[in-house]
């Protein structure tokens, strides 16, 4: 499951950063919101693109993501 989520945050950081780039600047997410937002996506099913352009809609920014992700694999 591990794995799986750092593939996936790996993943959404990508998209984020391109998303991002057309979406204006709004409150962020905290940390642990992200990880439940994306093991809930996970869980029902939700395409990776799609999350990460939830997440970028919410405020989500690739810094962030990337420190959820390195948290994750430490």
């Amino acid at each position: 499951m591990i794995d799986m989520l750092k593939r996936l945050l790996s993943v959404i950081l990508i998209l984020c950063a391109l998303a991002m780039a057309s979406m204006p600047a709004r409150a962020q997410m905290s940390d642990d919101a992200v990880v439940a937002y994306v093991k809930t996506g996970i869980a029902n099913g939700k395409s990776q693109s799609e999350m990460a352009k939830e997440l970028a809609a919410k405020g989500v920014t690739r810094q962030q993501v990337e420190r959820i992700r390195n948290s994750v694999q430490s």
